[in-house]
This record gives structure tokens, sequence and C-alpha cells, in this order.
């Protein structure tokens, strides 16, 4: 799969630069991809087998006894007023203690608490993905036939469309099986990182399969997702600890296109910086932000998010202190530092660590890159607007 980097800066004295780099990527293996997907993806249990699931922890906070964990799933899923529970990939088994509904979407967040150590997912960007895209998507099916209790199922697929008006918003249609269960299961690009959760299914008989599955793109909820509201917890969890307060991170001034020159506003962070294209509007004190005309950027000063303990995921190494992720608690892939060490070597960027300043800032879907400015890159904001990181 071949794609270019292409960065664009704010307009610095009247003119645009605009450099487009060739790049290749190699996708992971189905069995790297299913390794990734089977840590982070989780089976819902309701108190009637009628209310069964699947769901993809996205989120990791620590508090103060334990840690509190967010999974992303199908509202309807749990939208029956019973008790909740979640297996995690090591079969244990925690009760649901807080549930979100996300309105405009068929999507829930619940969270639960543990002491023990668990992956969270790599976001994607659902705007990438076109048909004939290879995908993957996990879940917990019933049982069926021979099998006496429900387990854990990977299967791959292709893009088969996207849809422009979506009911619930299920936008995203691909080919493979699927079966009762898997609502609410996470859907992976090439790369093994979250771009939809499943959700539907188009039957054409009995005998027949399915004429199609829908998804719902990850930008969709990410757009959503400031929107989300409190629903009472069918639950009765043994007391503890209420959850830790959440910090706001300061939403970063707008970035200007090459293109266009027109200004994007920040991004939604709860797993963070700007993101490319589609980029859902930040929420602020639950109002839509008004859109801020163009102005020009010159350096200005980026909060650094203090990561808290690291998350391990398998075949992750630690970032170095000029890369920082658009999650706190992701680690890094060592391709991925490759990819960006080798941008930062084309552009003859020397990295800095992304607390100091005046530097430069290249903005991707996953992290924010530091360097020292250059007699070809002043000190700003530039975006990674194809291919990326």
């Amino acid at each position: 799969m071949r794609f270019c980097y292409e960065l664009s800066a704010a307009l610095i004295g009247g003119a645009a630069i605009v450099l487009v780099q060739a790049q290749f990527a190699v996708a992971l293996t189905p069995e790297q991809v299913n390794n990734i997907a089977k840590d982070v993806t989780v089976r819902i249990d309701g108190s009637t087998s009628a209310s069964n699931g699947s769901g993809v922890i996205i989120e990791r906070q620590e508090g103060t006894d334990n840690i509190v964990y967010t999974v992303l799933t199908n509202w309807h899923v749990v939208e029956k007023p019973e008790q909740y529970t979640l297996r995690t990939p090591d079969d244990s088994t925690h009760v649901v203690s807080q549930i979100q509904r996300i309105p405009g979407a068929d999507l829930a967040i619940l969270r639960f608490r543990s002491d023990k150590s668990y992956n969270t997912v790599q976001r994607g960007n659902s705007d990438q993905l076109s048909e004939g895209q290879r995908v993957y998507f996990t879940g917990y099916p019933a049982p069926i036939q021979v099998e006496t209790k429900r387990s854990y199922r990977f299967f791959t697929a292709n893009i088969a469309g996207r849809l422009s008006t979506a009911k619930d918003g299920y936008a995203l249609v691909y080919d493979g099986p699927s079966l009762p269960g898997m609502s609410g299961g996470p859907v992976f690009d090439e790369n093994g990182r979250l771009v939809a959760i499943h959700g539907e299914t188009e039957s054409v008989g009995s005998g027949l399969g399915s004429a199609g599955n829908y998804g719902i793109p990850i930008n969709t909820f990410f757009a959503l997702q400031p929107q989300a509201t409190n629903v009472a917890v069918r639950t009765t969890p043994t007391p503890s600890a209420p959850l830790p307060t959440r910090t706001q991170t300061p939403t970063p001034p707008p970035l200007q296109t090459a293109v266009t020159g027109q200004s994007q506003p920040g991004t939604v962070r709860l797993s963070a910086p700007p993101t490319v294209q589609s980029a859902a509007p930040v929420a602020a004190n639950n109002s839509q932000t008004q859109a801020t005309p163009p102005t020009v950027i010159t350096s200005p000063a980026r909060p650094v998010v203090a990561a808290p303990r690291p998350n391990i995921v398998l075949g992750s190494v630690s970032l170095p202190e000029y890369i920082v992720p658009t999650n706190p608690n992701q680690n890094a892939f060592a391709p991925n530092i490759s990819k960006i060490n080798e941008l930062l070597q084309r552009e003859n960027l020397t990295p800095v660590a992304c607390t100091e300043n005046p530097k430069v800032e290249i903005i991707g879907v996953q992290y924010t890159v530091c360097a020292a400015p250059n007699a070809a890159r002043s000190a700003g904001r530039y975006e990674v607007r194809t291919g990326g990181f």
C-alpha cells in the first residue's frame, strides 16, 4: 500500500508551504492484527440471554486504588434496564459501574474498575477507508451447535460501500459472516487500529448468510462523544471510590490548511490531538464551538499531557520525548517511530522535547512530533494531511 505525507503549514509571509513525500507502509499480517484485537475485545453479558454483545476497551484512567476502563459498544446491547457485566480477555468478570448513551448513533460508553492492567485500542481514521480495503472485526457471538459458551471470533472482510446518509450512524458497509452477540465489537484496519463499531447485519434469507454488515465509523463517535448522556446504572456493585475526575485538556489554537486557507477547529480529545479531515469540533461547556476566522500561527504553546503509567501493548516500545501520543496510555509500535524518524530526516529537522519552545509541531492522527526550527521550517504547527502517522 502506498501513500504520501503532505505537510500543510500556516500562511507565513503570504505564502503557503506544502511538501509531498512518498512513503511505503507495510500492513500488519492478519495474525498480528488478531493479537492486538484479542487483547482489547470484551464480552458483554446482561441478566437475560437476549442481552449479549461485545465491546472494545478504548481508554484507561488511573484511580486512587484501581484503574477505571472505558468500553465502547452499541446502545442496543445495553439499552434494557438490567444488570451488565464485562468479561475481559483474561477471563475475569467485571461489573459495569457506569453507562453513557451517545445521542445520534447506536453507541454507548461503559465503565468498569479493576486493579489489573488491560490494553487499550489505538484509534484509526475512518475517513481514510474506501471500497475494497480489507478490515477485520471481532466479538463474542452466542454459542451455536457444539459450543457450550460464548467464544472469541476474528473475521476478515472487505469494505463494500460508504453511505452518505445512514440510520443510527451505520455508514460503513462490509462483507463477511456475522453472528448474534457480536454487536458492539470493534472493526480494525490493516494496522490494527479501531475504525468502526460493528452492529448491524442485513440477512438475505435462511441459509444464505448476510447481504452485508454495517458499522459506525469511529470518527462519528468522536464527533458525537461530547453529547454523551448518563444512564441510570442498572447494577448494585460493591461500593468503591468515586470515578476519578477527568481534567479537560485545553483546546489548541486552530490549524491552517495550505489548500483552502481556512482555519480548522481543534478536535475532541478522548484519545485526542487534532485529526485530519472531518474532525469533530470541541464542545465547550456542552455548547457548539464557533469556527474562528483564518489567523497566522506563530509558534503557539502546546500543553503536554503528562502520561500515566505506560500501557503494555504487544510489540510496543517506549516513546521518545519528542513524540507525544494522541492517547497518553498508548505506547507506540516500532514501525511508527521509524516512519516518524524518516520524515524528520527528509525534512532535515532535529527532534526536540515537546516541552521546549520555540519548536516545530507536526500534528498527526496518532502522534504529535516536535523538532527544532530550521531555515526551511520556521516555528509553528504543521499538519500531516495524507497518510502520515
